[in-house]
């Protein structure tokens, strides 16, 4: 063999191994779906199965529930509560998130025109029946019947909690005395951002003008453990958390 046969057989074989390499890395993305995860969502998998209603910890195993604080459990040693998962509930596919209030003045004009305040209720905006007395902190409970992949039901049920950062704890505004606000709406549910997301709006409205919303740009109920959501109303975004299932 000469020396251009060499040459030539040389860069021959070396464009063989680059091809074969590039094949082998650019493999079908298609796996058929199964196991699919929503993009940016890990689901929690636990390494035990704990009892109905107990809460899964990554680091300290099944928890017993804290009775205050949906998809919290309690752990006894260091006499505190952590987030977790409730893994087995047959109670339906729920959520649950503290949300941080980034626009009180649209909070404030949700929960007037949903009649939990003044003015539209009330008669006056003072004292205790002042929207300003609820619009510090809230959360959200999202509930839906029992879901897997990444199928979405028709309607679920949301709770704005307005005072409180969980349920069953008194608001710490001193003008209410304990009072929190709790508007629910029973929401169509669809899906959002090309499917990779899905929303929530009041079925018939619920008698609000411009109408309450969430948003879950990334991430499906059915194989999704933590859930980041955008609450608005009138087309403004007033709140945001991370959804926690439990």
């Amino acid at each position: 063999m000469n020396s251009f046969a060499r040459h030539t057989f040389w860069a021959i074989s070396m464009l063989a191994m680059v091809a074969s390499i590039a094949l082998v890395g650019c493999g079908s993305n298609d796996n058929g779906g199964a196991g699919a995860v929503p993009p940016g969502i890990a689901p929690i998998v636990p390494t035990q199965v704990c009892q109905a209603n107990q809460i899964y910890h990554a680091q300290y195993g099944c928890l017993n529930p804290c009775s205050n604080q949906p998809g919290y459990g309690w752990v006894p040693g260091e006499a505190r509560c952590v987030p977790g998962t409730i893994v087995n509930s047959t109670s339906g596919t729920n959520f649950f998130t503290a949300i941080t209030i980034t626009n009180r003045a649209t909070f404030e004009l949700l929960l007037g025109n949903a009649g939990y305040c003044d003015p539209i209720q009330i008669g006056w905006n003072w004292g205790s029946s002042s929207c300003e007395n609820y619009s510090h902190a809230g959360y959200m409970i999202l509930e839906m019947p029992t879901l897997s992949g990444n199928g979405l039901p028709a309607q679920a049920t949301v709770t704005v909690g307005a005072g409180s950062r969980h349920p069953n704890q008194s608001n710490s505004s001193g003008w209410t005395g304990g009072t929190v606000l709790r508007p629910r709406f029973f929401t169509s549910i669809a899906y959002a951002n090309f499917s990779q997301g899905f929303t929530g709006t009041p079925v018939g409205n619920n008698g609000l003008p411009g109408g309450f919303r969430f948003i879950v740009n990334q991430g499906l109920p059915g194989n999704s453990y933590q859930l980041n959501v955008d609450l608005q109303y009138n087309g403004q975004t007033f709140a945001n958390g991370t959804l926690v299932r439990y």
